[in-house]
């Protein structure tokens, strides 16, 4: 009957919100002590509660005197440079593979409509614009035909706008992981990217024999072909990157990518060769950085003549990209939690 008694007063005291430094202090208490009763199964009337509530009150007030507002735990990567952050992602390279993987997974959970979508994607646009475009420009080529020019131009660029594409919602479409725990926000566009890579390798492995069978022998310029795939996958992962980090800032953002990556298309030669544009914009044309991609990308492949002062004119401005793509993410990283 006491402990009865004891406990009904204490919920009238305290479970109703009053001002004052003493009736706040002792709320406090009242609540945690309820807290620790549920956790040991226990009633708010049963006399082991009635002790322990006692004790926890007098003791806590008497000997306590500091604030016991609950603190707010902030997770974040405050307070390291910016050197110790781009390096604190090689701590979280599992979760970088198991999300790359699971990308991968979901789109090749058939394996065989996978592959066949990874190669569908540059043949049938390739047909299109074949069956357009060669009447219309009638382009004079180097080597090969006018499709397989097309083609080798589309699986690069279709790696780039799929790449980019998937990797600027990835920051909004993992809202619940991102609010939860603390990860280096950048390694879920980078492995959006990485799934896409799968794309273009499977894509490559079968243009290469194509190209065989068209007369188009890449000689050693093949041995190269790594380090252009490598070049295409940096720059649509930092694409993407700030294309995410924009994003969180403006979610009008979102429906836009897609066209504005579409418009870029028709600015880079993928369908067209770069001696078709005229010679005094030909210099803005290599400033663009995925037209030294696809360019470097048919040399290898077609062994078409290959232009290393232009293509290095576009790795520069690649560069440029980086950096900047670079800056505006690590300016929004912290925000990012708050802002999704």
């Amino acid at each position: 009957m006491v402990a009865e008694c004891f406990t009904a007063l204490l919920r009238v005291l305290f479970e109703v919100p009053r001002r004052g430094y003493v009736r706040r202090r002792l709320s406090v208490l009242w609540v945690d002590s309820r807290q620790v009763a549920w956790k040991n199964g226990q009633t708010h009337t049963s006399p082991r509660f009635f002790r322990y509530a006692l004790w926890r009150l007098v003791h806590g007030f008497f000997f306590h005197r500091g604030d016991t507002t609950p603190a707010l735990t902030v997770i974040d990567a405050s307070g390291g440079t910016e050197s110790s952050r781009i390096a604190e992602y090689g701590s979280y390279r599992t979760l970088f593979v198991f999300l790359a993987m699971r990308d991968v997974r979901l789109r090749y959970k058939r394996t065989w409509r996978g592959v066949l979508w990874a190669l569908m994607q540059p043949l049938l646009p390739m047909l299109i614009f074949v069956a357009i475009f060669s009447r219309v420009i009638r382009p004079e080529l180097p080597v090969g035909p006018y499709w397989l020019f097309v083609l080798a131009g589309l699986v690069t660029w279709n790696f780039f706008a799929n790449a980019v594409n998937y990797a600027s919602v990835t920051f909004v479409s993992n809202l619940n992981l991102v609010n939860k725990v603390y990860f280096p926000r950048a390694i879920l566009p980078l492995a959006a990217v990485a799934a896409c890579v799968v794309d273009l390798l499977v894509a490559t492995a079968v243009l290469l024999p194509i190209c065989f069978w068209e007369g188009a022998r890449p000689g050693s310029s093949i041995l190269v072909l790594p380090l252009v795939l490598l070049w295409a996958a940096v720059l649509a992962a930092m694409v993407g990157t700030a294309a995410a980090s924009l994003n969180v800032l403006h979610r009008d953002l979102k429906p836009l990518v897609p066209f504005l990556v579409q418009v870029w298309m028709y600015a880079t030669p993928v369908l067209y060769p770069l001696a078709m544009v005229p010679r005094r914009w030909r210099l803005l044309a290599w400033l663009n950085p995925m037209t030294g991609v696809v360019e470097s990308f048919r040399a290898t492949v077609l062994h078409t003549p290959w232009n290393g002062r232009g293509a290095a004119l576009s790795l520069a401005s690649c560069g440029v990209v980086a950096a900047a793509a670079l800056m505006l993410f690590l300016k929004v990283e912290a925000d990012i939690a708050e802002r999704v």
